[in-house]
């Protein structure tokens, strides 16, 4: 099998259904079937409703399931030490626990500002990741993703994890 362009990457926080069918050997079109019928967890984006499979959701499915990984030489990463280090890392919402200047104003004021946000209601590690695929008015944060702590913290803790370097 080859290894498509997308999935060459070291850290994947989110999957296509192609990626997906890539992963467990089966078409695209069975996991479209998955996703329709609730088996596989995932979220539509963009006008045109693309699907979107999160990290966390891929593995319990195919853990339930029984599909193993595939190994790291036939895809290009190590899906079960990515999904290690991918539990490991807190939420925006959870680093962000005690500061709400980074989000936007109208709701600061709420007992949890992060609550309406899809960020948080899908429970995304990659906020950035979303940020792309969303219309912003879903997502409550005001920085750009350059600009946030958060943003360089998980791309760091990422990039030691890449490496093989502990995490602790």
């Amino acid at each position: 099998m080859t290894k498509s362009v997308k999935m060459t990457r070291k850290h994947k926080d989110f999957f296509t259904p192609p990626e997906v069918a890539e992963l467990a050997h089966v078409s695209s079109q069975t996991v479209k079937r998955w996703l329709e019928k609730k088996l596989l967890k995932g979220y539509r984006v963009g006008p045109s409703g693309h699907w979107r499979i999160l990290l966390p959701d891929l593995v319990a499915f195919m853990q339930s399931h029984a599909i193993p990984f595939p190994p790291e030489a036939e895809i290009g990463f190590d899906l079960g030490q990515i999904y290690k280090a991918y539990m490991g890392l807190p939420r925006c919402y959870e680093f962000f626990a005690s500061d709400r200047g980074h989000v936007i104003p109208s709701q600061r004021k709420k007992e949890n500002p992060c609550e309406g946000c899809l960020v948080f209601r899908v429970g995304a590690l990659a906020c950035y990741a979303l940020r792309e695929e969303v219309d912003h008015r879903k997502l409550y944060c005001i920085r750009p993703c350059e600009e946030c702590e958060y943003y360089r913290f998980v791309g760091e803790g990422m990039k030691r994890t890449d490496n093989g370097a502990s995490d602790s």
